[in-house]
């Protein structure tokens, strides 16, 4: 069966590697779920995922598209960010994917 789905967010250029840099990511897989890593080489990650190698989450939900990133001086640091995006609600994603940093910072 072919999958009609219509991505919902505005794809992202995959920034080029660099040594020393590490990156927390946000894909949108082709049934509309988010999925959250960390990496030290987004581009090459991004290919693994779409080449059917990355976590059983996006195995089963290919294509997948990047839609957020941020870049982070240290493993522990980006890990730490990934673990606590994986942590929210959709809709806090979602917040942030669309730069809307109001509704996720508290106040």
């Amino acid at each position: 069966m072919k999958n009609n789905y219509v991505f919902k967010y505005i794809r992202v250029e995959c920034p080029e590697p660099v040594e020393g840099q590490y990156w927390i990511y946000i894909l949108e897989c082709n049934d509309g779920s988010l999925y959250c890593g960390s990496t030290n080489d987004l581009k090459d990650r991004l290919n693994r995922h779409n080449a059917g190698e990355g976590a059983e989450w996006t195995k089963k939900r290919l294509p997948v598209v990047l839609v957020y990133f941020e870049k982070y001086d240290t493993l522990i640091s980006a890990q730490r960010q990934e673990k606590q995006i994986k942590g929210w609600s959709v809709i806090k994603k979602e917040n942030l994917i669309s730069g809307k940093w109001h509704k996720i910072t508290p106040r």
